[in-house]
This record gives structure tokens, sequence and C-alpha cells, in this order.
């Protein structure tokens, strides 16, 4: 259950969450990857992986992809505009791919049915208890695009739904350590400042699959996770896909 916290029971919350810093890849569960005669057909993701590259500005490759900087910028997590790294990957969504064929397609990936029982919300918890310090709130620049909850270091962090692994891994941006998933309808989830992701990019992986744990990594300043729900770049209120707390 998520508890809705007002100042004092946050406060409280906070105070009470662990310190202890986990090992990467000791307690995350391996992704299960489906049997070879039984693999679904496959469709392309809804975006793809661009490799900063050195002399790149946001700007130009905003420019390059038909995209805004400031929509760029917000969906990879970018509180600096002005400190790409050589090296760094950026999500494009496919609706702002331009045809210069400089960027490297996102491998195919496997779309996993996920329709839920009558009655049934489309998405799981992401995790057991932790208090939601923020709700959905557009327009409050990143942080508002998802909720928040907080929750004690390491705690296992589970997949929403079933769905194949676009991103896994750290980055230079507001959510530190972070990994998307793609679900079918063209949903995306985000779970941000995990401590350790269990999953690598191309998995793909159950309901309710443990994929990493709580964290503080990024701009966290205490232990928790950033949930999002995006179709396509649109960030969507999570509460409305998942059972009520």
């Amino acid at each position: 259950m998520i508890a809705r916290a007002g100042r004092c029971l946050v406060c409280a919350a906070l105070a009470l969450l662990a310190a202890c810093q986990t090992d990467r890849a000791a307690q995350s569960a391996p992704a299960k990857k489906p049997p070879a005669d039984a693999a679904p057909a496959q469709t392309e993701a809804p975006g793809t992986l661009y490799e900063v590259k050195a002399g790149d500005t946001l700007w130009g490759i905003s420019h390059a992809h038909g995209i805004d900087p400031e929509e760029l910028a917000e969906v990879n997590g970018l509180l600096d505009k002005d400190q790409l790294q050589v090296g760094q990957l950026l999500f494009i969504p496919d609706d702002g791919l331009g045809t210069d064929g400089d960027v490297p397609p996102a491998p195919m990936l496997q779309t996993m049915p996920d329709v839920p029982r009558v009655g049934q919300a489309p998405f799981v918890w992401p995790i057991d208890g932790g208090v939601m310090l923020m709700e959905f709130s557009p327009g409050h620049k990143l942080r508002g695009d998802g909720i928040i909850l907080a929750a004690p270091q390491g705690t296992e962090v589970r997949a929403a739904g079933r769905g194949t692994v676009l991103f896994a891994g750290e980055e230079q941006n507001a959510l530190g350590r972070l990994v998307i998933i793609q679900h079918e309808d063209d949903l995306l989830t985000i779970y941000g400042h995990l401590a350790a992701a269990g999953v690598h990019q191309g998995d793909v992986v159950g309901r309710g699959q443990a994929i990493g744990q709580v964290g503080e990594t990024g701009r966290a300043e205490s232990p928790q996770l950033h949930f999002q729900v995006r179709k396509g770049r649109t960030a969507q209120d999570p509460l409305a896909f998942l059972p009520p707390p």
C-alpha cells in the first residue's frame, strides 16, 4: 500500500530510510528470456538511442531530429542543458525522428501483450510500501512528470507491466541510474534514482518482475523511486494506470 503523506509523515518516513549501499548486481533478479520457439511478433522501438559525440549540443541534436530542445531535455532528465557528455545516450521519441540517417535505430523489440482482466489496472505498483512524496504535477519541470515514492535503500523495484527494456544504466542527469521499459500501446514506464539495475537493454521482463533497487542516484536527496508513465512523448498520470493505493 502506498500512503499519501502529509509534511510530518514525510519527514518521519525519510528519517527511517535505511542508508546501506547494495552491490549493483548482487540482489537483482536476472531478466527471463522467452523461449525461442515461442517468440512473439516484433515491432520497432518507439524511438532511438543517440550517442553524444564531441561538439554536439542539445540544440543541434534536437534540430537534426525535429524535436523541441526543451522536450528532449525533459524526456532525458537533463537539468543542465549545456553539460552533455561525450558517449552519453539520449532517448529520442519516434515522432521526433528526422531523416538524416545519422542515428542508428534502436534494436527490434518484442511486444509482450499484457491485457488486464476486467476491472484490473493495467500496471502494478513498482514497489511495496513507501510514502508518496510527490504526485503527478505536469508543468512542474521533470519531477512533476511522474510520482515520487520514498522507500528504504535497496527496496525491490518491479516492472509495472510486461515489456522490453529500452534502456538500463546511469546517465549524467537528474534521474541518475534508471530503467526504461516499452509496453504495448506505445506506453513507456521509467524508473529513476535506482541504486542498482538488474536488467539490460533488450531484456524481456514480466509484470511484477524485479528490475532493480531503490536508491538515491541523480538529484535525489534521499532513497526514492521516480516513476513515470508515458504514451509516446506525453507524460501520463501514473495513478490512472495503477490499482488504488
